[in-house]
């Protein structure tokens, strides 16, 4: 013990090592700077997809200082506006990312993935990225007795978190929003590296986002919160003052020439991250809880598989609100449902995941929070158990470092294995009850990691 102790090197500890902290005179500038969309309005009746491109000749963004921010203003001048999310990403079915042209992010049911995980982060957390949205109210829009049963957990569930809604007056029709890109590759947070806007062309970094339908983002009949009986929500509105926020910085014009000749010589620079890929697969309507859902994508580099699910809702349930975006069904067999993945003829896990809890456990480890003291999700089980249910295997070799995921270049094939995963229901006669229980859809969602390699040619996704 000794001698390792002694070959071992001492190192200066962070209290004694005295002077001035380390600095970047470099960096001669940073403005705020705003990027207005490419329409003045968008609605599910009208245009549908609202554009910004962020581009300079000389500077560097900074990605995760990016929010998006417009109006949401209610058309419907006799009822109020019910969004089904607190969060504004219910709006939205897609999002994508050019750079300098070329595709690099392409993310189908963008609302409802985005609720997926905005649903496992701490309370605090969820409720202040709410408030940048539509707000969370307080009070569940229920009955008063349901109010009061719900009243101790409802902060504590995150399916009980439902949005405010913005009035049909003229003084309360209109409600400014903010919006980050979560999900994002390049600006959810993950990106840790200042993007070269000015090595990009002519073609900067195109944001686009598609609206959803207006059924599928707002609540057509809702429980009224001051009365506690159904009413009827707006289904009619338009978004307006369309804004992307960006900082960027100015560097130092030698240092800048530094990169500009590296460029010019034939060099490249890289970025590396993290994206999404979602598939929806309809599942048999006799499956009886027992079905195997498979994807092929050719990536070299997948990191986690997550899966959600939803039964077939009825026009009666999307109008109270339960839609596609914000309904997470979970197996109601808690003791007896049980799943596994196979990529190639590769298993994950080795044995069965059986029972509710196993799968809790494979999730907090999809997430990186199983082995972390301060780090928790916003749910118990009870909730992950009724509607807050998602699956999650981790296919790292090492999730401590980079570029560990599992190669599925040579056409392995990506299935998840699922028995007894039959639902809850206990509305309606017999049939009612069949439909509610038979699982109908599910979300393949794939997080993969990518490079970017910026060229004096362009821009190459490598996956």
């Amino acid at each position: 013990m000794e001698a390792l102790l002694s070959a071992n090197e001492d190192i200066l500890i962070p209290p004694l090592s005295l002077g001035l902290k380390n600095q970047a005179s470099y960096i001669q500038n940073r403005r705020s700077a705003t990027v207005f969309s490419s329409v003045n309005q968008a609605s599910p009746q009208g245009v549908q997809a609202i554009k910004f491109n962020i581009a300079s000749s000389q500077e560097w963004a900074m990605p995760d200082s990016v929010i998006l921010s417009f109006d949401v203003v209610n058309d419907d001048t006799a009822n109020d506006l019910y969004p089904a999310t607190p969060g504004a990403h219910c709006l939205f079915e897609r999002y994508q990312c050019r750079i300098a042209s070329t595709q690099v992010e392409d993310i189908e049911h963008y609302g409802r993935t985005c609720e997926a995980f905005s649903r496992l982060i701490p309370t605090e957390k969820k409720l202040n990225d709410s408030a940048l949205g539509f707000g969370t109210e307080l009070t569940p829009y229920v009955s008063a007795d349901a109010a009061t049963k719900l009243s101790s957990k409802s902060l504590w569930e995150a399916e009980n978190h439902q949005a405010k809604f913005i009035g049909h007056t003229a003084a309360d029709k209109t409600k400014r929003v903010f919006m980050k890109l979560p999900l994002s590759g390049i600006f959810g947070g993950g990106m840790t590296k200042y993007l070269p806007l000015w090595s990009l062309g002519g073609g900067g970094i195109e944001i686009t986002l598609s609206l959803a339908s207006a059924d599928a983002a707002m609540i057509t009949k809702p429980t009224i919160p001051t009365s506690g009986v159904e009413g009827v929500g707006s289904s009619t509105y338009h978004l307006e003052n369309i804004r992307c926020e960006v900082d960027m910085i100015t560097i130092d014009s030698a240092l800048q020439e530094q990169y500009s000749r590296n460029m010019l010589e034939g060099g490249s620079l890289t970025l590396h991250t993290n994206l999404w890929n979602v598939t929806q697969v309809f599942l048999g309507g006799g499956n009886a809880g027992s079905f195997d859902v498979s994807v092929s994508k050719s990536l070299s580099r997948v990191a986690t598989l997550f899966a959600n699910f939803s039964e077939e809702l009825s026009t009666l349930q999307r109008e109270k609100g339960s839609l596609y975006v914000n309904n997470f069904k979970a197996p109601g067999n808690a003791e007896s449902m049980s799943s596994h993945v196979t990529v190639g003829s590769k298993r994950f896990p080795e044995f069965e995941n059986q029972s509710l809890v196993a799968h809790f456990w494979r999730l907090t480890n999809a997430l990186g929070v199983a082995k972390s003291l301060p780090h928790t999700l916003s749910t118990d089980m009870d909730s992950y158990g009724s509607a807050s249910f998602c699956l999650g295997t981790d296919l790292e070799a090492c999730p401590l470092v980079a570029s560990s995921g599992i190669n599925t270049t040579g056409g392995q094939e990506m299935a998840l294995h699922c028995k007894n995963f039959i639902g809850t229901s206990t509305a309606g006669d017999a049939a009612a009850r069949t439909q509610a229980n038979t699982l109908r859809r599910c979300w393949m969602m794939l997080h993969y990691e990518a490079v970017i390699e910026l060229r004096a040619t362009g821009c190459h996704l490598l996956t």
